[in-house]
């Protein structure tokens, strides 16, 4: 607080800056203690540079009735407080994805992420089938092979090598890693999918490259032509987030925030038709 008053108060005929304030109800990671919410809010409403808009927590396990039932209490102290001291209470919110799902009340806001791209948070065991059918995944990733390469019996693959040919392979580079958000820790365990079937990532991945063992597709060899989609669907074949977080022993919220901007980004509308394209240098709308 003492930080953006003096901030603000360096630009005294700016407009002031919006400010919501965190109540810490037992996450533990930030924000002010209910009893001190009060005395805050008096600072931030004397401060000219600053205007409370809100305030809100976060849940520690939204799957956790008594948890969330202790914290929920914790908020609610704290917001009676502020109205018992004549003050109007902003903005509430506390419901993220997995509140949101579990019947948190929702207060005047919510604040979806994971849900945003359609996956289901991992601790929600207990949500129906049919619920989750009615998420639809967002995110894939695709690429095309730089090379394609026939090699011999005995030929290692990548740094190590951690994966050696048993027999004449066929070797598919895709031109993304560990830099991109793909991480080291699929190496020899992760797939791709190519010409709607699996075909396995072999050697460690490095940072620009993953190599794809493509020796058993069916059909002509695989070429440059061919895509590879190394999260999400291809024809009757999926791979998600839920799948690649288990090969890394993370959550599915790792996953999707690790894609990097080095990755060009095409987004879709609803009915498929492609309504922007970003890379690092440009965005295309």
């Amino acid at each position: 607080i003492e930080a953006l008053i003096a901030a603000t108060g360096r630009h005294s005929g700016a407009e002031p800056l919006l400010v919501e304030l965190e109540v810490e109800t037992g996450l533990g990671r930030g924000g002010a203690p209910p009893a001190a919410l009060a005395s805050l809010v008096r600072r931030v409403d004397a401060a000219p540079g600053l205007r409370l808009t809100g305030i809100w927590t976060h849940l520690q396990a939204s799957e956790d009735e008594g948890i969330t039932a202790r914290q929920l209490g914790r908020f609610e102290e704290a917001a009676l407080d502020l109205a018992a001291g004549g003050r109007d209470v902003p903005i509430r919110h506390v419901a993220a994805s997995g509140g949101l799902l579990t019947g948190v009340p929702v207060f005047d806001g919510v604040r979806p992420g994971l849900s945003t791209y359609g996956i289901v948070p991992d601790e929600l065991t207990d949500v129906s089938d049919e619920r989750r059918a009615s998420f639809r995944p967002v995110m894939s990733l695709h690429a095309r092979p730089i090379r394609v390469a026939d090699l011999p019996a005995g030929h290692g693959i990548s740094y190590g090598p951690s994966f050696t040919t048993s027999r004449p392979s066929r070797i598919a580079t895709l031109p993304l890693g560990y830099g991109d958000g793909f991480a080291r820790a699929h190496a020899n365990r992760a797939e791709a999918l190519v010409r709607g079937g699996r075909v396995p990532l072999v050697g460690n991945v490095t940072m620009d490259a993953v190599m794809a063992d493509v020796t058993d597709v069916p059909g002509p060899p695989i070429t440059l032509d061919d895509e590879f989609v190394l999260l999400g669907s291809q024809g009757d074949e999926r791979i998600s987030a839920e799948d690649l977080a288990q090969q890394r022993t993370t959550n599915t919220w790792e996953v999707v925030t690790l894609m990097s901007g080095r990755l060009a980004r095409v987004y879709h509308a609803a009915t498929g038709a492609v309504v922007g394209l970003r890379t690092l240098t440009r965005w295309r709308g």
